[in-house]
């Protein structure tokens, strides 16, 4: 599945104040989420628009390895990175 699909699978609200943290390493992730400012964090956004809108088509293609929920409207994804 690619970061747009699994964005808009999420995001079915256009209401919705969903926040999406992408990194491209689960251990940066979670390095991030303990307050620290890893080299995995590849950008976060919050867009009432469809990834593939506003993100370089490398970015909203890229496929995703895993989905965690921070909170309710927070999601980290964490993508193979792209070449």
């Amino acid at each position: 599945m690619t970061l747009n699909d699994m964005v808009n699978m999420i995001h079915t609200d256009g209401d919705c104040d969903l926040e999406v943290y992408v990194f491209d390493d689960e251990s940066d992730r979670d390095a991030f989420r303990s307050g620290e400012c890893p080299d995995g964090f590849v950008f976060s956004a919050k867009s009432p628009f469809v990834f593939s809108v506003f993100l370089k088509e490398k970015y909203a293609n890229a496929e995703v390895l895993a989905l965690c929920p921070v909170s309710a409207n927070i999601m980290d994804i964490i993508i193979k990175a792209p070449a």
